[in-house]
């Protein structure tokens, strides 16, 4: 075995090791970015393959006539082009005047046909001048458009980065060289060495961009574990116990900040005030504008035993803030003293009381949405002998839209079976079984913030201490 064969076989090898291995990562990565890899993957391991196959020590080690040695080289010639092809555009798009695209379509088109036209005339390499020509012009396509790209000042590609660009330019010299006779070093073939200059400054860029995107990704999650808490920070830290209502509250965020808030706040020594309010959209946007929400709604003690005005004032603040967002509502203030709940909405889902052993909607006028038309009014729904043992529950559609795998939605018929179906001796109670048949219909998976609010006057009337309230407006 020659010094020019053991290199040979040394470069094939690693090279196919190398394609494998990204072909098995492709199947790891998300659709976009498995595509470009599979395609690199089976690029690399083809010409790996090819590159092994050339060596005499290999051929004779397997075995087999030369002819087809011959075949399988000039086949995985053919073929090459295509995963080549394909990669060139996914990283770079479909090129100017979309020439990246039909090349890929050209060369796939020109394998099949010499394949077949070797294998029906009986004559290997027959196509392989027209290949060299294709090989040509597949280069020159893809540095105009690795140019134009940069030329144009579009976002920046893997194949646009300078170390790429170094190693692709020697690669590209020496399939050059390679495919119009040798002028240079006639008796080598360097395009072996060539393409491994270009896999390794491929692969440093790439272990470059995976440094830099895990350091983004975790300065990303630090600011977001950062929102968390203050999200958090916003919800009432403690419930209110000391107006003879007995409260539990679920509040599970479909990310790790949510587009959902709620408040319960004391307005007197009998008297609770509960919002909860959903914000259009999800994630960081979502929680910025429900912290707006939380404001609006800590701005309105004057006149906070007032439903309507509450959520017509928030209304007022929101539309002077927001461009693309809006907000649905539900406010109740529930006296236990006087036996009586009042409620206005906007454009919220209809909250559920559960009036001596019956349980409905709440029938009210559905206002608009918070956030678009700074003059919408609200309206009040008065329940009147909220007496003990009755029930009020306040929930965001997160809930109702909660699916199960079969894609059917938890509806409202089996949130009202809460109020009147579980047993229970503690609002917390019920909120847990609730909660749990919720998780199993979904399987632990939400497609949307949940949260609600369940106040129940207790059979049993007890007083909690004043340390337990949230706050007071």
């Amino acid at each position: 075995m020659t010094g020019v064969q053991f290199a040979g076989i040394l470069i094939g090898a690693a090279l196919l090791v190398l394609g494998c291995a990204c072909v098995l990562a492709s199947m790891l990565r998300p659709r976009r970015g498995g595509r470009v890899l599979l395609a690199f993957g089976v690029s690399v391991g083809l010409y790996g393959t090819r590159l092994l196959a050339l060596q005499a020590p290999v051929q004779t080690t397997i075995g087999g006539p030369g002819l087809r040695w011959a075949y399988l080289v000039l086949f995985i010639t053919y073929v090459i082009n295509v995963p080549l092809a394909y990669f060139v555009e996914s990283v770079i798009g479909p090129g100017w005047k979309n020439s990246s695209r039909w090349s890929s379509r050209a060369v796939l088109a020109f394998a099949i046909g010499a394949i077949l036209i070797e294998l029906l005339l009986e004559r290997p390499g027959l196509a392989a001048r027209s290949n060299r020509w294709l090989v040509l012009t597949l280069v020159s396509i893809t540095v105009a458009n690795i140019i134009h790209v940069s030329a144009s000042g579009r976002a920046r590609t893997m194949l646009t980065d300078r170390v790429v660009l170094l190693g692709a330019a020697i690669f590209a010299l020496f399939v050059i060289n390679e495919n119009v006779g040798k002028p240079v070093l006639s008796g080598t073939n360097v395009e072996p060495i060539g393409l491994l200059a270009f896999v390794l400054c491929l692969g440093y860029a790439v272990v470059r961009s995976v440094f830099l995107e895990e350091t983004e990704f975790a300065v990303i999650q630090r600011e977001l574990e950062t929102a968390r808490r203050i999200q958090m920070s916003l919800l009432p830290q403690r419930i209110p116990r000391n107006a003879g209502l007995d409260i539990a509250v679920r509040f599970v965020p479909m990310t790790a900040v949510a587009g959902d808030i709620y408040d319960v706040v004391q307005l007197g020594p009998s008297c609770i005030g509960i919002l909860v309010a959903d914000v259009s959209g999800h994630g960081v946007p979502a929680a910025l504008v429900a912290s707006m929400v939380k404001v609006a709604f800590s701005a309105q003690g004057d006149h906070a035993h007032d439903p309507a005005q509450v959520l017509s004032s928030m209304n007022q603040i929101l539309c002077r803030h927001l461009e693309h967002a809006y907000v649905t509502a539900v406010y109740a203030v529930v006296d236990t003293d006087r036996q009586t709940i009042t409620i206005a909405n906007a454009g919220h889902p209809q909250a559920l009381v559960h009036l001596r052993g019956q349980t409905a909607l709440v029938e009210q006028g559905h206002g608009v949405m918070l956030g678009f038309f700074p003059d919408a009014t609200y309206t009040n729904s008065d329940i009147v002998s909220f007496a003990p043992g009755d029930r009020l529950l306040l929930y965001s559609d997160g809930v109702l839209e909660a699916r199960n795998h079969a894609g059917h939605f938890f509806d409202g018929q089996r949130v009202a079976r809460w109020l009147s179906e579980v047993e229970h001796n503690t609002a917390e109670q019920l909120a847990e079984t609730a909660f749990g048949e919720l998780t199993r219909w979904t399987g632990g998976r939400f497609d949307d913030d949940v949260t609600f609010v369940i106040a129940e006057h207790p059979a049993s009337r007890t007083s909690g201490s004043a340390q337990d309230s949230t706050r007071d407006f």
